[in-house]
């Protein structure tokens, strides 16, 4: 999520930015002005703690606010030249935009991109090379929406300049905004020269605000993740702080107490919104901060200050609020990128928020003020002062220089920083033997071992550069077993259709990446093995919730009664279960219940019995770091353990009564990824999970002797 437009051009940090002192009333409201300044720390606070820390559940909102008050003041700005000059100068208008926007940006994405090149590997870096390019134009948003990233779902992580997404929309919103308003007011000086202006732009700005909210709505539910990121998704949330901004002169009588009021109440929506997450965003969820932001300007409009917004002009919240545009294009790199050498503790976090203050407060006074305190690419129309020409050419001068020198050091850090290891394209695949008895250490505990102590990482299979190679074929759209377009057993079978003996795999994506270890072990043995698997849907007897995607809640609903019809026609010798850890929590209303989870899973194992099923429940691979996340060029394996989660032990407990209460065979494969809690990476130079937890194919193989000894007995 991004941090938007904060102010535009200032002569010097106290002097207030015209389009805040554009808004109607007093023309030295400071403590109007400091208000905003005040809302724009709450937003950046509220959007960095939650990246940093995962709270507040609802920070990102504070990116709406930012849209809110970037409508607001920018709408200010263009109504008050054209009330003024009778002309609004696009040139002008763009001018302001690219020496209050581009430096920063552009500084930040430059110092992501050659960071990257020194810390992860190839195929992670030409990927954020392509988003750099995205970034610098403004489209990221719709990149995301290209490749089909997720802001609150993801296996993988995410790119370190994932945060434009909001510049993008801003911009994009821009790029018309200012067009309309020069349109609307030769409408109102020309056409019809008594048509006042302001209703004009409200009419337009109602007409926005209900077509996107509307529009809002539908994709919310429809496609959360196009939604998140959609300019059109996002246009009602700039439009109502322009909607504000022309009827700003309504509120110049209010009376002290009923701004007040009007101020409270909009506070404690703000408070509301920040820490309680929002079901769909960004609407109608995202209606609460919006309306709450709106309601803090509002009563701030022509007063210089109230008594119950005070804590919003003091000094440290005014000054995190001024250099807020920064805060927020620094912390996301480095929240990303610190996960390569870093293990998230009290260190990784005290270098992200460090780090984060250290390059702000140096970037703003040595970047962003130097910028706006000069004359480069200042309107020309209408200059402040009277500088000289002299002093306009030596201000660009210094401007080219300072960003040649800026390009001079990321190159040099990329050349003195060389990959020094090429990583093998191939590495080894060895194949796990069962155990022998009377053994005295079980060999896979020892080769997991082993990889805990590792000091360093050795050629892999799947490639570490490559990690997505490892991704199980039936997983693919091509095999049918993964979200088919019908639920069948006619698809994604494995083994003889003659087969003596059949088995059904059922469960969510999981079962599916697990596919390939069960067929392994089942197909040589007489087995024909059917998979049925549903993205983000445990086969549980319960209605579950499954994050803000209600068509796959609704999927996931309605097809449970066809599955279990399914598996009691077939008539199978055997059901495997298999669910990823988080379908604990999907259960609706249950919060993670262990007592819920096994009324589910029993409930469901007594439906199928009349098929006369062996059912056995498989314990998922706890959920660990990506490789893409945590090995890079600078980082060791210990960078990479994981430990299981309290979310995976419940689950595996409420299993494990499901079994003994059903009869069921209760298999616990902790042991085939960890040692005493710790889970590593790889195992015997193969990468245990493409992502945060689905196996790769290679994993998959090395594992069928153990699974073949935990099903057959079955």
């Amino acid at each position: 999520m991004t941090l938007l437009e904060r102010r535009a051009d200032s002569t010097s940090a106290a002097a207030p930015p015209p389009e805040v002192a554009a808004a109607p009333g007093k023309s030295n409201d400071f403590g109007f002005l400091l208000d905003i300044q005040g809302l724009r720390m709450i937003a950046v606070a509220s959007v960095v703690l939650q990246h940093v820390f995962q709270w507040p559940e609802g920070g990102y909102v504070g990116v709406d606010m930012f849209f809110v008050i970037s409508g607001f003041l920018i709408t200010s700005l263009l109504l008050r030249e054209g009330v003024r000059y009778g002309r609004v100068s696009i040139a002008d208008f763009y001018r302001r935009r690219a020496r209050r926007i581009l430096p920063m940006a552009l500084l930040v994405i430059g110092a992501t991109v050659t960071a990257s090149y020194v810390l992860v590997l190839t195929s992670r870096f030409e990927s954020i090379a392509v988003d750099s390019w995205w970034s610098a134009a403004f489209a990221m948003n719709w990149h995301l929406v290209s490749v089909g990233a997720d802001y609150f779902q993801t296996a993988l992580p995410p790119s370190p300049l994932q945060h434009y997404w909001s510049l993008a929309v801003e911009e994009q919103f821009y790029v018309v905004w200012p067009l309309l308003m020069a349109g609307l007011l030769f409408v109102a000086t020309r056409w019809r020269k008594n048509l006042p202006l302001r209703p004009l732009v409200a009419a337009f700005a109602c007409v926005a605000i209900a077509v996107s909210f509307l529009w809002a709505m539908s994709e919310s539910v429809a496609s959360p993740t196009a939604a998140y990121f959609s300019t059109f998704s996002r246009i009602w949330q700039l439009a109502a702080g322009a909607l504000l901004a022309a009827m700003a002169p309504l509120f110049l009588g209010t009376p002290a107490w009923l701004r007040s009021l009007i101020a409270v109440t909009g506070l404690v929506g703000i408070s509301y919104g920040v820490l309680v997450a929002g079901v769909a965003i960004p609407a109608p969820s995202g209606a609460i901060p919006v309306i709450a932001t709106c309601l803090v300007i509002a009563a701030g409009i022509g007063s210089s200050g109230l008594a119950v917004t005070r804590p919003l002009r003091l000094r440290p919240v005014v000054y995190i609020g001024t250099i807020s545009y920064s805060l927020y294009l620094w912390h996301w790199p480095l929240v990303v990128l610190l996960l390569t050498v870093l293990d998230v503790g009290i260190t990784y976090y005290v270098t992200v928020i460090v780090g984060t203050i250290v390059l702000s407060i140096a970037s703003y006074h040595l970047v962003e003020k130097a910028v706006l305190d000069s004359n480069f690419l200042a309107p020309r129309s209408r200059h402040r002062g009277h500088r000289p020409a002299s002093a306009e050419s030596r201000d660009g001068q210094r401007v080219f220089v300072g960003a040649l020198g800026a390009v001079m050091v990321f190159l040099l850090v990329a050349l003195f920083n060389q990959p020094s290891v090429v990583l093998p394209d191939e590495g080894p695949k060895p194949v796990l033997a069962a155990a022998a008895v009377g053994q005295t250490q079980d060999p896979l505990e020892a080769a997991i071992r082993e990889s805990l102590a590792a000091k360093s990482f050795p050629a892999t299979s799947p490639p570490l550069d490559d990690v997505d190679s490892g991704k199980p074929v039936e997983m693919t759209p091509e095999a049918g077993c993964l979200d088919p377009p019908e639920l069948s057993l006619d698809i994604c079978n494995y083994g003889d259709a003659d087969a003596p003996q059949s088995a059904i795999v059922v469960g969510d994506s999981f079962s599916a990446a697990w596919l390939h270890p069960i067929v392994g072990a089942l197909v040589p043995n007489g087995f024909r093995v059917h998979g049925m698997a549903l993205n983000n849907c445990p086969f549980i007897d319960s209605d579950v919730t499954i994050g803000v995607a209600q068509d796959a809640t609704d999927r996931c609903n309605a097809s449970r009664d066809a599955m279990v019809d399914q598996i009691i026609t077939a008539r199978p010798n055997m059901v495997v279960m298999i669910d990823m850890e988080y379908g604990i929590q999907r259960t609706v209303n249950s919060e993670g219940s262990v007592r819920a989870w096994t009324t589910a899973r029993t409930d469901i194992i007594a439906r199928i019995a009349p098929s006369g099923a062996a059912v056995v429940i498989l314990t998922p691979n706890p959920l660990g770091k990506a490789a893409t996340e945590c090995a890079g060029r600078l980082s060791v394996p210990s960078n990479c353990i994981s430990t299981i989660s309290e979310n995976w032990l419940k689950k595996r407990s409420a299993d494990e009564a499901a079994a003994k209460q059903t009869g069921a065979t209760f298999i616990d494969t902790s042991s085939w990824f960890c040692y005493r809690n710790n889970c590593p990476l790889f195992v015997s130079g193969i990468v245990i999970s493409w992502d945060t937890g689905h196996i790769t194919r290679q994993y998959g193989e090395y594992l069928i002797p153990r699974v073949q000894e935990a099903l057959l007995p079955a």
